[in-house]
């Protein structure tokens, strides 16, 4: 009963004295700054996280990728020396990633390669 009565008058909602240009200047500014925070919290949440890998994440990624390349041109190595019929170039399995290991002086841990 009261709520619409009071809903309905003049000036419901507004401080004495404010107009309908003020209260669009303080809407602007609070769209304003409600980008500016989501603006950061996206880059905080999604950019600024991903660049934030400690250096020893990044190295283990790096030297696994880097013991993928060496195994695969292990592999290939050997299945070119077996269609030339030689038998003692390169590497498979175990043999290629100690050879791998060696020459980029890396050793496994935990599931993880990391510099020696």
């Amino acid at each position: 009963m009261w709520s619409g009565a009071i809903q309905n008058s003049p000036g419901w909602g507004r401080h004495k004295g404010e107009s309908d240009r003020d209260r669009g200047e303080h809407m602007a500014r609070l769209v304003i700054l409600l980008a500016i925070i989501g603006i950061a919290y996206w880059y905080w949440s999604g950019p600024y996280q991903n660049s934030a890998d400690t250096p020893a994440v990044d190295d283990t990624k790096q030297n696994a990728e880097i013991m993928k390349r060496c195994i695969t041109r292990e592999k290939h190595m050997e299945a070119s020396a077996g269609l030339a019929g030689l038998g003692d170039v390169g590497s498979t399995g175990e043999d290629a990633e100690k050879l791998c290991a060696d020459e980029n002086r890396l050793y496994k841990s935990d599931g993880k390669w990391y510099s020696r």
